[in-house]
């Protein structure tokens, strides 16, 4: 019989009856040797800095580590869970140094290097006992009896080893980055060193003159870190954004941001005399790969050592947008998207209306349209955009596709034409509706699924994530029907068919901005990547383009970060050249 919990025990009382069972018990050891058996799964905490007290933070991050080795355990595996202690270096000298009345390394020096080494290692364990007890408090199973500790010259030397082996292997490279110094204590400080002692003050800042080259014109750069512009080869606009050329009341001409040409240029205004005259107007796009001098002469010779050039060549690619052109059955085109209102259209009987991400039609009831007027709307590579269609189906398009559907459905069937990829939420209805598209057609009444059907992929995809549908091949009497998880893939070439279940997540992530890749190959991926960002991508290496992937990252950020995620899980490396990128393998 289990033992009756009263209802008058309060919680902490449970938790503290617990605690006191595991210890009395040595339930944590008992856990390990009944697994001593199974397959090693390593685990090493993560470790907290000793010399600092445990705050409510910790507790989130504890009791998430201590899911993973729990999981592990109760799947067989044996979880040695080893504890740790990060014994900071820095953090822990400044408050010693307190402790002792010193400033600064030459103090340091003067009070005896091994002395001050061994009160360092004294104050890392002040609060030693506050984290044992409050990691035996919130359940976090741990190793603490036998730690592995960051000063201890054995972790010191095996740091030495790792970095042994990757000098071996030819893995490090020197180079330079411009860090924070601490004059005082003569070190260079990380960001959350920097960040313990940050505080919000008001500072001066620059704007610089750059000349560009071949014009008697300089760009106007504002700089809240003007320690950089001695390495300075590269300046950002704003794709998007709109900008000057003036001719100021200084005698200079300047490209400038057409916000801030008022505030920045606005004091040179004379009675009787404007600030500046507007020479032509550009957006930041039309700015790209101009030229312009080092502002020293450092910079220029060093690059020219490098044989590099002194010029704002781009060495990341932002991401895609919103966008798309509304081809009309007249032959009209309209392009949508961001600052590009439609207003409202009248079309067969039809309300048609754009915000900035959607194009939707409503069906006015009033009219009684006899014959099937047809748009397209065309996602660019670079795009993506929504549609609604006169019926109420939602219609989310990838990039490099094009949709065409009906102003209004009429007859006994509702059918859109696919070139790309979309995901449908079908409105219910009497009327079956019909995807065509990549030698196939996917026939629903009302559920919702995604098609990725581009003419220059191999194989046709329908993944399912409500509802059922039925997919018919064009040229066969072959039919396979689906239920939600599952997908029905088919080859162009063998105009084979077959069926799986999948995590529908890794098929639709694309429509909530993100890109998934789950066991993707490297050709899949970068096809991905070069219909969104609008680049060409080459894969230098053959033996590269078999490897999978795994990983999720959000679609809005420039490709140089999702790049850079690829290269932590293998020997890859990149290089971007204006609209083109190289992937190759690192050997």
């Amino acid at each position: 019989m289990y033992k009756q919990v009263p209802t008058s025990l309060n919680f902490v009382d449970r938790e503290k009856a617990v605690e006191k069972f595991w210890e009395d018990n040595n339930i944590f050891k008992k856990s390990m040797e009944h697994r001593k058996e199974g397959e090693t799964y390593t685990f090493y905490d993560g470790p907290p800095t000793a010399n600092g007290k445990p705050h409510i933070g910790h507790v989130e991050t504890r009791t998430i580590k201590d899911m993973i080795p729990r999981y592990r355990t109760m799947k067989g595996y044996m979880v040695p869970r080893k504890a740790g202690w990060d014994t900071h270096g820095l953090p822990v000298e400044l408050e010693v140094e307190k402790m002792l009345g010193l400033d600064g390394k030459e103090q340091i020096e003067e009070y005896g290097l091994a002395p001050f080494i061994d009160k360092c290692k004294e104050s890392v364990w002040k609060y030693k006992g506050m984290w044992e007890d409050f990691s035996r408090t919130v359940g976090f199973w741990a190793d603490m009896d036998n730690p592995y500790v960051t000063y201890d010259d054995n972790f010191i030397e095996s740091e030495w080893w790792a970095l042994k082996t990757i000098w071996d292997k030819g893995l490090l490279y020197k180079g330079f980055k411009i860090v924070p110094y601490c004059p005082r204590c003569g070190t260079p400080l990380s960001s959350h060193e920097v960040a313990q002692g940050y505080k919000a003050v008001k500072e001066r800042s620059a704007i610089v003159r750059f000349k560009v080259k071949g014009e008697d014109a300089y760009f106007l750069a504002w700089t809240t870190t003007p320690w950089t512009l001695p390495s300075n080869v590269a300046l950002c606009v704003n794709p998007e954004e709109t900008y000057l050329k003036v001719k100021a009341a200084d005698g200079y001409t300047y490209y400038i941001a057409k916000a801030l040409a008022d505030k920045v240029l606005g004091s040179l205004a004379e009675e009787g005399k404007a600030a500046y005259e507007v020479l032509e107007t550009y957006v930041g796009k039309d700015l790209e790969y101009k030229e312009y001098e080092p502002l020293y002469k450092c910079a220029g010779d060093a690059a020219e050592k490098q044989k590099k050039e002194i010029s704002p060549l781009a060495t990341d690619i932002i991401p895609g947008k919103e966008c798309a052109v509304l081809e009309m059955a007249d032959g009209r085109k309209v392009e949508l998207g961001l600052g590009k209102n439609l207003g409202q259209l009248q079309l067969e009987g039809t309300v048609v209306t754009n915000d900035s991400n959607r194009l939707a039609y409503k069906q006015n009831h009033s009219g009684n349209p006899s014959t099937l007027e047809y748009n397209t709307i065309i996602i660019p590579r670079g795009g993506e955009y929504q549609l609604i269609l006169s019926d109420g189906s939602r219609v989310w398009l990838n990039s490099d596709t094009r949709l065409r559907y009906p102003v209004s459905f009429i007859g006994e069937k509702r059918e859109v034409y696919l070139e790309g990829e979309a995901y449908f939420e079908v409105s219910h209805s009497d009327k079956p509706f019909e995807v065509h598209g990549g030698g196939q057609c996917v026939r629903v009444l009302g559920t919702s699924f995604n098609v990725m059907a581009y003419g220059d992929e191999s194989k046709v995809q329908t993944t399912l994530v409500s509802g059922s549908v039925r997919v018919v091949l064009d040229q066969s009497d072959k039919t396979v029907l689906l239920t939600p998880g599952h997908q029905a893939e088919m080859d162009k070439n063998s105009g084979k068919i077959t069926m799986r279940e999948v995590n529908v997540e890794n098929y639709i992530g694309w429509k909530d901005k993100l890109f998934m890749f789950d066991e993707e190959d490297m050709v899949t991926i970068m096809n991905k990547l070069a219909r969104w960002y609008d680049v060409d991508i080459i894969i230098e290496t053959p033996e590269l383009k078999e490897k999978v992937f795994y990983g999720v990252i959000r679609k809005y950020e420039n490709i140089s970060t999702i790049l850079d995620m690829l290269k932590k899980t293998q020997n890859i490396d990149y290089l971007i050249e204006g609209k083109k990128i190289v992937i190759k393998e690192v050997r």
